[in-house]
């Protein structure tokens, strides 16, 4: 709670943002204060840099932000506030759990050390927030990237968001992520099969059935509308060839010597030519059968 009203009232006072150059220059007095072992000079910069950090215009990366954490802990415990210092050593050490003080970088016997070493240990899960997701953007946790609102408890963050060419910041507790930077999360869609998005379940030969986009099963085809529906145009192409044999017989008919050479060749066309109308009229009305086929005559 101590945090959450401190955060509040620091981000209530940006009225300028905290820069780089600001951040950078509260960091080394609070390190030089620390080797010196002057608590006078090491406390007042910590200060100022845990009141900036939730106003930083610039995003931090994991390494540069361990350092603050550690140092800005460091500080606060030289200014006497032994319990927020050791939070900000805990969050130091989840981003970077390698690092080790040395006696060159802190005063030997300093109270610091006690805080150090309390905050070693098992780093906790990130604790996510059920039914949310942030808002759109480029996010930062600590100077990790964040795609989710979840974050380890009992330590403060950094949380940082670009968007639009600008970078925010803000101090949480825990994963007490601001109202702000969330909202619903949407519920996912059951995935489908992506042949089925545009599919309909329509009349028609289906050699294979399938699911359309409306999750309707369309069964394959029965073998007789195949075989209806296959057999028109066939047909329909004997009766073309067969009308080729009539046009063929009609140009004998013209180019008979006799009579009799004539009137064998009109017969012959005009029964090919009959035959073939009525063997194109079978396989017309074979495809059409086969295509309103449904299953039973």
């Amino acid at each position: 709670m101590w945090f959450a009203l401190f955060i509040d009232v620091a981000r209530a006072s940006c009225g300028a943002p905290y820069t780089v150059d600001a951040m950078v220059a509260d960091l080394s007095e609070i390190e030089q204060g620390l080797r010196d072992g002057a608590d006078d000079r090491a406390g007042p910069p910590a200060k100022r840099l845990a009141e900036g950090l939730p106003c930083l215009d610039s995003p931090l990366n994991p390494t540069l932000s361990a350092r603050i954490f550690r140092s800005l802990g460091a500080g606060l415990v030289a200014a006497g506030e032994v319990e927020r210092g050791t939070a900000w050593m805990r969050t130091s050490v989840e981003v970077d759990s390698a690092f080790t003080f040395g006696v060159d970088e802190m005063a030997d016997g300093h109270a610091a050390w006690d805080a150090w070493s309390a905050a070693q240990g098992m780093v906790p899960e990130p604790v996510a927030l059920e039914g949310k997701e942030l808002v759109d953007g480029t996010w930062k946790l600590d100077g990790r990237s964040l795609t989710a609102p979840a974050a380890t408890v009992d330590r403060p963050h950094l949380l940082q968001r670009s968007f639009e060419g600008t970078w925010t910041s803000w101090g949480i507790e825990g994963n007490a992520f601001p109202g702000d930077t969330l909202r619903e999360l949407k519920p996912e869609k059951a995935p489908r099969d992506p042949k089925a998005r545009s599919r309909k379940c329509r009349k028609g030969i289906r050699f294979k059935g399938f699911v359309d986009s409306e999750g309707v099963y369309c069964a394959a085809t029965p073998g007789e509308q195949i075989f209806f529906t296959l057999s028109g145009p066939i047909v329909v192409g004997s009766a073309g060839l067969l009308y080729l044999e009539g046009f063929r017989q009609y140009g004998l008919a013209r180019d008979a010597s006799t009579i009799d050479e004539l009137r064998m060749h009109k017969r012959i066309n005009n029964r090919v030519v009959a035959g073939s109308a009525a063997l194109a009229g079978v396989g017309v009305g074979l495809a059409a059968f086969g295509l309103t086929y449904t299953g039973s005559f």
